[in-house]
């Protein structure tokens, strides 16, 4: 069990300082209110049209939302946030397994069970601890065709992850199979 949320702030939107700390606020809130699904690690995942920037640890969202790093990059107005806090359910509590990933260029988090993780575990081609990152292996591998990557999954998720390789990056949120899993994805 693990937490997700994020925002998007509609294309070309600068926030004012105002709006941004406001912004800011509501999004820390949402992290602490998704630390109690996870407080193993939290990570986010700051993108906007020409970068990203990812940001994790192996802390609970409430002090994570007290760094440095975390507040510097929310301040730099990206248009779209991941979020994730982390209960260890697979592999050890580590800033490796921590979300959000990156694979090629697919950025995103996860919140659920992959059921056949281990079918992928001799694949050359991926290298992962954790179920989660075999989802973002396959849509780096089928290049974001999510019907082709998810056609070879089992399992019970939400998920949200953008592939930063277009210009005009391309986001995408997805509960799959039942609502044990919330995602809460707020257009600012």
């Amino acid at each position: 069990m693990c937490g997700l949320c994020g925002y998007i702030t509609k294309a070309g939107v600068k926030l004012n300082k105002k709006k941004l700390a406001k912004r800011s606020k509501i999004f820390s809130a949402l992290l602490v209110s998704m630390q109690s699904r996870g407080d193993d690690s939290t990570g986010i995942a700051c993108i906007d049209k020409n970068y990203y920037q990812i940001e994790k640890n192996t802390t609970p969202a409430f002090k994570f939302i007290n760094t440095k790093k975390y507040k510097d990059a929310l301040h730099k107005n990206p248009s779209l946030v991941i979020g994730h806090t982390r209960w260890a359910t697979q592999g050890e509590v580590s800033q490796r397994n921590a979300h959000p990933f990156i694979k090629d260029t697919i950025i995103g988090a996860h919140n659920g069970m992959v059921y056949n993780s281990f079918d992928f575990k001799d694949d050359q081609e991926f290298e992962f601890e954790v179920d989660s990152e075999v989802i973002f292996n396959l849509l780096a591998k089928y290049k974001n065709n999510y019907k082709e990557a998810f056609s070879k999954l089992r399992g019970s998720f939400a998920l949200t992850w953008a592939d930063i390789s277009k210009e005009n990056y391309k986001s995408e949120f997805l509960a799959k199979e039942t609502g044990r899993h919330p995602l809460i994805v707020p257009v600012i």
